[in-house]
């Protein structure tokens, strides 16, 4: 489904709070994105005309035209997200953390792919999973302990105090 990029004089009317005079008024004073008129109304690239109106029309507004420059700005944002040039936040936030999820897998991978593949040794393997868990700690700019996963030399997993607000999974505690 193609995003909403045009709209009629009137509908752009309704949507800044003026009439249709106002719009041709706009339009005679430099108002971008106008076609040529089909049918007895011309259309409005909504990517041109919105930021037009806010920059020329509102500077100083009284209460209904900041009205109706909250619903033009609200149209903008969701051209905006339609076409792609904005992310909600959530989104951004979700993407952001698959990606380092992911990453952080891959270099965890290293360590062993290295002892298979490239004929490391033990000890070798060892230094790079070391160096890896090094690198992850400054990104994550903890510096107290090693990842959850680290096993220490005796085979079990070193314990690692949990960040604020993050709950511990698995098994209840009891005491």
């Amino acid at each position: 489904m193609q995003p909403l990029l045009e709209m009629t004089q009137h509908e752009f009317a309704e949507l800044c709070g003026v009439n249709r005079e106002s719009i041709r008024l706009w339009t005679l004073e430099g108002m971008p994105g106008v076609s040529k008129p089909t049918r007895n109304s011309a259309y409005i690239d909504l990517r041109v005309a919105l930021p037009w109106v806010r920059a020329n029309k509102w500077a100083n507004a009284d209460d209904h035209q900041r009205l109706a420059r909250i619903k033009a700005d609200t149209a903008q944002l969701d051209l905006d997200l339609k076409l792609g040039s904005l992310m909600n936040v959530a989104d951004a936030v979700a993407t952001w953390e698959r990606q380092c999820s992911g990453m952080r897998a891959r270099l965890l991978s290293i360590p062993s792919t290295a002892l298979s593949q490239a004929g490391l040794s033990t000890n070798q393997a060892e230094s790079v999973r070391d160096l890896i868990y090094e690198a992850l700690e400054a990104l994550s700019g903890r510096k107290d302990a090693p990842p959850e996963d680290w096993e220490s030399a005796s085979g079990q997993a070193a314990k690692r105090p949990l960040p604020v607000g993050q709950k511990m999974r698995g098994r209840k505690r009891r005491g």
